[in-house]
């Protein structure tokens, strides 16, 4: 008896856990106080954050955006953050479907898109007002 009231409780125990373990993010959100590092990406423990400081316009035409910013992975628990990389961000104009990539030590990795309802999509909006903010108007203000 006492072997399957310990077998219900670990059940529940995990349970909680895998059900924790789907926590998600629905709106875009800071990694620092200044409002610099947007997190773009996430995970429970960790994310990708954008320096909208460095947020440039590398490619603009009527097709295509693409943004060049640096990112650093953040680590939530302990608070520090690991790089910079260079990640792009693409919007296709005509589409509009939206991307991310990094570029680690000169090598090009796959582009990932953003769906509708991920807040990275939300945060590609603030991505794009900064790197419109610092590429044209620099200076301006």
């Amino acid at each position: 008896m006492m072997k399957w009231i310990k077998r219900i409780i670990w059940g529940l125990i995990l349970g909680v856990s895998v059900m924790m373990s789907q926590i998600s993010c629905n709106a875009a959100f800071y990694f620092d106080d200044a409002k610099n590092y947007l997190v773009y990406d996430t995970g429970n423990h960790a994310g990708q954050a954008a320096d909208l400081s460095s947020a440039v316009i590398v490619k603009n035409n009527p097709d295509v955006m693409v943004i060049a910013v640096l990112s650093y992975e953040v680590w939530y628990n302990s608070h520090t953050m690991e790089g910079p990389i260079t990640t792009y961000f693409m919007k296709m104009k005509k589409s509009q479907c939206y991307y991310w990539k990094d570029k680690l030590d000169g090598e090009d990795n796959e582009w990932f898109e953003f769906t509708d309802d991920s807040f990275s999509r939300e945060a590609y909006d603030v991505i794009e007002s900064k790197a419109i903010d610092n590429t044209y108007n620099k200076g301006n203000s």
